[in-house]
Formats: structure tokens, sequence, C-alpha cells
């Protein structure tokens, strides 16, 4: 009754599962059929027990001294229980352990070896253990495959499934989660709330859990003090920039491609270091940012998100006084220094929306653009900064009729109302 009365949860998205990291998105099906997960997976099987089945039991791994041995007892121990009881609920009942935050915990131990599991005169126990795909090396599956009883080191397949939590559906985004990002389930026809807002918000929202979840965790060394120093300088603003910068050099290295391949043998002195090494502040970072791993490759979330941070390394948020605002990146004033002069952005429109939103939250960074088109007519290093300017403005809806556009030549006839279409600039000889 305790924990009915603890779970508060007033929207849930039944998330849906794939057999592993590499099924492709035709194999969906919904977890609910098999499973939810951790508090609402519990809060199910509390509604639907009877006496005599098994009791669902939620573990948070992260707040245990000793999961890797007092699992269940430990976590007995926080509602409370005394020894005796304890000790008359492993011996008379079987539980369904429900562990939360593994990666969290930094194990790497499997809890139902070392825990004895259904061993012979031991709890019986069935074990779902959720853990991030960033932490998960190639090798994963030793960790949670279950071994034969009585036989040396030798797994029991029969007895593991794995699902991974698949994307959200078009139709779960806006059944759901738009209408509770903005607060409420409002009439969305009367709410001018941008893609690149939602961003913002989602962003902060992330990171923000995330800075909670390891001022909670029980860090030390090298790791605590790495978070020390990342607080003092704005875990979020940290958070914010690492993404960008790592963003920008997949732009910068790999074209856009999104998937980095990193392993610190090969590819420790390489630009991949400052994001995939084993320090404890990149690591820190790392793990709490969007990113997911399938083996020794990472990659963004998804491929929005990419494009999400390169426009903000153009134009972007950063925090201020515990809110996002539109802040620009570079101040430099060397044109061929500015992002708007790495890469040509032509054919990237979903970089050229969120910068097109940016433009009407924000008319300084208008002025910038505009700037860039003029500073172009005298200085052939501009004329990358001002193509992309072009771009931006006409998709923000920015009207160049009457307008002289001075060196630039539009080597075909085009409409500049058709943002989409590419578009190629040459400065006349």
């Amino acid at each position: 009754m305790q924990r009915l009365a603890e779970y508060k949860q007033p929207v849930y998205v039944a998330p849906l599962g794939k057999p592993s990291l590499q099924a492709q998105d035709d194999k969906l099906f919904p977890l609910m059929k098999k499973s939810t997960f951790n508090r609402h997976l519990e809060t199910e099987l509390w509604r639907d027990y009877e006496s005599g089945d098994r009791i669902p039991l939620f573990v948070n791994v992260p707040t245990l001294e000793r999961p890797e041995k007092e699992l269940l007892a430990e976590q007995l121990r926080t509602y409370r229980f005394s020894e005796m009881q304890i000790q008359e609920l492993v011996q008379y009942h079987q539980f369904v352990l429900i562990c939360d935050g593994y990666d969290e915990s930094q194990l790497t131990c499997n809890l139902h070896t070392t825990n004895f599991l259904n061993q012979f005169g031991q709890r019986h126990a069935k074990l779902i253990i959720t853990c991030r795909s960033q932490y998960l090396g190639p090798d994963y599956r030793l960790r949670f495959v279950p071994e034969v009883v009585g036989e040396y080191h030798r797994t029991a397949d029969d007895l593991f499934m794995q699902a991974v939590i698949a994307p959200f559906s078009t139709e779960q985004i806006e059944e759901f989660a738009l209408p509770n990002v903005i607060q409420g389930k409002a009439d969305l026809s009367r709410l001018r709330v941008t893609r690149v807002q939602l961003y913002d918000v989602f962003v902060q929202h992330w990171l923000g859990v995330n800075k909670r979840r390891l001022q909670k965790h029980k860090l030390s060394g090298d790791k605590l003090l790495a978070f020390d120093w990342l607080l003092e300088e704005g875990f979020e603003s940290n958070g914010v920039k690492f993404q960008e910068d790592l963003a920008v050099l997949i732009f910068r290295e790999q074209e856009g491609r999104p998937v980095v391949d990193y392993t610190q043998r090969r590819d420790g002195v390489s630009w991949k270091a400052a994001f995939f090494g084993p320090e404890p502040d990149i690591t820190l970072l790392r793990d709490t940012c969007l990113l997911s791993r399938v083996g020794t490759q990472y990659r963004f979330v998804h491929r929005s998100i990419l494009e999400y941070f390169y426009s903000c390394s153009i134009y972007g948020p950063t925090l201020n006084n515990e809110e996002f605002a539109p802040h620009p990146r570079s101040n430099s004033s060397n044109i061929g220094d500015h992002p708007l002069s790495k890469v040509s952005l032509v054919l990237e429109p979903s970089i050229i929306q969120f910068l097109a939103e940016r433009v009407h939250m924000n008319p300084d960074f208008k002025k910038q653009l505009l700037d860039f088109i003029e500073q172009s007519k005298t200085d052939v290093c501009a004329i990358c900064a001002a193509a992309n300017a072009i771009t931006i403005l006409v998709k923000a809806g920015v009207s160049f009729n009457g307008s002289d556009l001075g060196a630039f030549e539009f080597q075909a006839p085009i409409s500049l109302a058709a943002s989409s279409t590419r578009r190629n600039y040459r400065r006349p000889t």
C-alpha cells in the first residue's frame, strides 16, 4: 500500500521495444505486453498482486552500499523491515527484483551471480535490470546472463531476454509529449511553440535531471573532484558545450556522418578522445548527454539532436539564471573563424530551420546575418557565411525584394522563397 501511494505518474507513455540494439524498427513490439519499466512496472504488479504471487520490489541500485552481495536485503531495510522479517520474506516468498540504475552504480559484476539468486538453498527471484546503452560495451551480455546452476562459468542463455526501448513514434509524441512539454492539454492551434523552443526545454530538463542524479550518486575520488569542477563552472552549460563541440567535429571531421567509432587503443590521440576518452570529467559529461552506444560506436540518440547542437554552435541557448536564452556562440572578429564560414548549410534543412527560428526569437541574430551579407561585398572570406546567412534568412521569411545583394550572383534563376531548393552562390570575377 505504501508503494502504491508513493507512485505519482499522471502521464505515462507506453514504450515500444525491439529485441536488441542492432534490430531494425520493423521488429518493434509493445513493451507493455512483456513488461513495463521500473516504477510503473512495480505499480502494475502490485495492483494485480494476489496472495502467493511473486513480490515486486523496486531496487534503486545506486543507493545501496553492497548491491553485488546484499541486493534484496538492503532494499528491504530501506523500507524498515527488521532482520527477522527480512529472513522470513527471503525464506518463504519469491520476488521480482526491478533493478534501476545499474549504469549509475558503475557496476561491472553480474548481479544475478554475485547475489546467488536461484542457487540451491538460496532466494528465488526473477531479475529485471535497466541500463543505458552508453554504458554497454561489446561483451555486455556477460554482466546479465545467469549462470547454469552447478556448472562452472557456463551461461544459461535460455533464461535471458533483452529488450531495447525504441524511440517514441510520431503519434505518441503528438498525443503525449508535446502537450506536456508545454504544460497541459491546451489548444495547440492557439499556441506558438517552435521546434527549437521544444528542444531547448528538453535539453535543459535532460541535463538538470542528470545533474541531480549525479548529486545523489555515490561518487568518489577523481570522479567526485571532476563533478565538483563541472558544478563550479556550470554543469548544464558544460553539458551543452560538450555536445555542441562534438556536433561541430562530426560535421567537420566526418562530413556529418553521425556514427563515431572509438576505441582507446586506436583513437586515444585523435579528436575523438576529447569526447570518448577515459578521463573522469569526459566520462561524466558523456554519460549525461544525449548519446547512445552500440559496442564501440557512439551517436546522438537522434539525427535531429546532432543537427540541433550544431545549430547551437552558431546561435543557440546558454544557461542564464536557470533558464535557456538565445545567445551567440561566436564573437570572433575574424569572419573566417565563425561557424557559418566552416560548412555550407544549404543541404542541411533541419539546421537551417533551427536557425531560422532563432532569427524570430532574437533580432541581434538577424542583424548579425545581415552584417555577414554586407561584409561579403568587400571581403572574400565572408562568402560562405553570407551564403549561409541568406539561406537562413530566406527560411525565416525575410524578404530580399529590392535589396542590393551586391557581390552575389545566382548561377541559375531561382526563387528565394523556395528555401528547400539547393542554392549555388558565386562571386563574380
